[in-house]
């Protein structure tokens, strides 16, 4: 039994070392006085999601006013190629992606609603970022689009309708690095402190936020 074991963790360790942990988290620059920006984290079942006001992304990344002209947020999440983009998955397909490294996908969804409109019966969780967290925060999301020759961002073959696209993304999905962790990752680099790889589930991102976002909130603007 011994030697079982250390033989499962042998090919477990060979196995991390061999997977790239991409999209990597980035450092932030601080400053004082900074602008605030508003974000969200959304919640729906196993999956975790960023909703990015659209302009600051899109000026990061033009093809995306291309591609979602009137689009007022982005939502952007991210996953196992085979299973996100499928309509209905199998347990056969789930357990694959998580057990082995497979290439991953981004997806984008044009909201032309505010968040609380368009989820208005999903959980969304808001944070006030400084500039600085938010800059490096759409740094992030940024670098984790796969790009080609020319430097632009990749659509995969399936075109989920006129307000949705898949992408391309960087790293390998598996079961320590999902969906969940991306959006870890993205907090960590916006200057949470949340240590993704032990934050692979839905459930461990929102916990988290649900301890950690109160003064976030208190931070941002007060409506007019």
């Amino acid at each position: 039994m011994c030697a079982v074991m250390r033989t499962i963790i042998l090919v477990l360790s060979l196995l991390m070392a061999a997977c790239s942990h991409k999209p990597y988290t980035v450092a932030q620059n601080t400053s004082q006085k900074q602008p605030v920006h508003k974000t969200y984290v959304h919640h729906h079942g196993w999956h975790t999601a960023w909703l990015i006001p659209a302009h600051d992304l899109q000026n990061l990344i033009p093809a995306l006013k291309n591609r979602f002209p009137n689009a007022a947020y982005i939502s952007i999440g991210w996953g196992d190629e085979t299973v996100y983009q499928a309509d209905e998955t199998t347990f056969w397909a789930s357990t694959y992606a998580i057990m082995l490294p497979t290439n991953p996908v981004l997806h984008i969804v044009s909201l032309t609603q505010p968040p609380q409109q368009t989820y208005p019966k999903q959980e969304l969780q808001l944070l006030c970022l400084a500039d600085s967290a938010y800059q490096t925060l759409l740094t992030y999301i940024s670098h984790s689009f796969a790009r080609n020759s020319q430097g632009d961002i990749i659509p995969t073959a399936i075109d989920d309708g006129a307000n949705s696209q898949f992408y391309r993304s960087v790293g390998d999905y598996y079961f320590l690095n999902t969906c969940n962790t991306w959006t870890a990752k993205g907090l960590a680099s916006a200057g949470f402190d949340i240590y993704p790889l032990f934050n692979p589930t839905s459930g461990n991102v929102w916990r988290y936020l649900q301890g950690t976002t109160p003064q976030q909130v208190n931070k941002c603007p007060p409506k007019r």
